[in-house]
């Protein structure tokens, strides 16, 4: 005969799991109602967006022109899951660049992300001022490493507990060339570790012939594409800061206040290179294509 206590068990998971469906179910006629997150907009904003403002107030002479190429990820690697494929990391690392440059306000950014209207507007008859790029940003996302966690999970009497960590490894190279002579005048080779973990507890008891299980827990995990857009605020300021011949030095205390900072380079990549091309010639000319 089966045990009360089984029968009044079953009981209360049907009634919960009963509820549940009910509730997260709506009449194919309605429209379901959306649930509500934390504020829907927000201006994206990271610790390192000071150092771009700190840069814009250390050079005060004439800005370059800049455009972006291909920021690409060259990593291999992707996920297969039940939720769809898809890239571990952001396909529009570009993009990212793009913004950083603007916000730094040392640079007068041309595009060469998406040149199609500018095309398509000349193909019309249309008159396109084409502003040469004195510079250009090109580079890739080139490792992506899980790393070897670790973790413990022990119990005593049914009662126990478990912790584990996981972390990833990010490395990226940007470079910075002269458009006129090709000559790479600066770079940035920056990595980062990304790091998860995991805690949680288990409790398991027996009510007659029933055992009853309880296994609760919690997961921390960094964002990978938040941690690399603060890697490429930080690959551009080096860079910018390279090309102007701008001191570190003079955004030291920012650099500090900014956790995971490490090895500034002391010394311009581009000091002893000619960083004039922007003063000799005509911002733009006219182009049809």
């Amino acid at each position: 005969m089966i045990n009360l206590n089984f029968k009044k068990l079953v009981l209360a998971l049907s009634v919960l799991v009963l509820g549940s469906g009910c509730a997260a179910t709506t009449p194919l006629k309605e429209d379901m109602k959306l649930t509500e997150g934390p504020m829907p907009v927000s201006q994206i904003q990271t610790p390192y967006d000071s150092l771009l403002s700190c840069l814009s107030s250390s050079y005060l002479g004439k800005k370059a022109s800049i455009g972006v190429g291909a920021v690409s990820d060259e990593t291999g690697k992707f996920s297969i899951s039940d939720n769809g494929n898809g890239k571990y990391v952001t396909q529009a690392a570009g993009d990212i660049v793009q913004s950083a440059l603007l916000q730094s306000n040392v640079v007068r950014v041309v595009n060469r992300r998406d040149p199609r209207v500018m095309k398509l507007e000349a193909a019309f008859g249309g008159k396109v001022k084409w502003i040469n790029s004195d510079y250009h940003i090109t580079g890739s996302i080139n490792s992506l490493d899980f790393l070897p966690g670790g973790g413990i999970d022990a119990s005593v009497y049914g009662v126990g507990a478990k912790y584990r960590q996981h972390r990833m490894l990010i490395g990226m190279d940007l470079f910075l060339t002269d458009t006129r002579t090709s000559e790479v005048v600066g770079h940035s080779s920056i990595f980062k570790q990304v790091v998860a973990d995991e805690i949680g507890a288990n409790i398991g008891r027996f009510f007659g012939n029933v055992l009853v299980a309880v296994d609760m827990g919690e997961q921390h995990r960094e964002a990978v594409h938040f941690a690399l857009r603060n890697m490429l605020k930080m690959a551009v300021f080096e860079m910018m800061s390279d090309l102007y011949n701008v001191d570190s030095k003079s955004c030291s205390s920012i650099l500090k206040n900014v956790e995971g900072v490490q090895d500034i380079n002391p010394q311009p990549i581009a000091a002893s290179a000619s960083v004039e091309p922007f003063d000799a010639e005509a911002d733009w000319q006219e182009v049809s294509f």
